[in-house]
């Protein structure tokens, strides 16, 4: 079973189920009319930089989006989507070769939605990779619109 999100090659909007879509417009005034059912939770980071955490349940799939902006719009996401219902909230629940399996089952569904790439994807909206972080112990797929992200100011 595939997850109920769709990600286009052409335009970068991310769908999540059937009403909600980020878009590199989509602002945080959005995010409540288009995920009613999500958990949603802002975070000024005090350096320029906002992230909004997005977290749904969705026909048995679990899905988190973090959103990041500086000002108005969201130059980048990172997602993450399961259907394991138990939660691994500690080190202790941590396995290694299990999160390096869900960073490939990430990098497979990136291929099914843009096609084929090395590790990276160059597209005209900007770029899409999947990110394992050792010390944190996990991987998402991560989108950034446009270019390179900007650099953020102290607040």
């Amino acid at each position: 079973m595939h997850p109920p999100l769709r990600l286009d090659a052409s335009t970068g909007h991310l769908q999540l189920g059937p009403t909600g879509s980020i878009t590199p417009t989509t602002t945080p005034a959005d995010l409540a009319r288009l995920f009613p059912a999500a958990s949603i939770t802002p975070y000024n980071l005090g350096n320029g930089w906002h992230q909004y955490h997005l977290q749904l349940a969705q026909d048995g799939w679990f899905i988190g989006v973090v959103l990041q902006l500086v000002g108005r719009y969201f130059v980048q996401w990172q997602l993450v989507f399961t259907q394991d219902r138990a939660p691994r909230n500690t080190w202790a629940d941590w396995d290694e070769p299990a999160e390096r399996q869900q960073a490939l089952r990430y990098q497979q569904w990136l291929t099914t939605q843009l096609g084929p790439a090395d590790e990276r994807w160059q597209l005209d909206w900007g770029e899409a990779w999947v990110g394992y972080d050792a010390r944190s112990g996990s991987s998402s797929i991560v989108v950034r619109y446009g270019g390179p992200a900007p650099t953020p100011q102290p607040a």
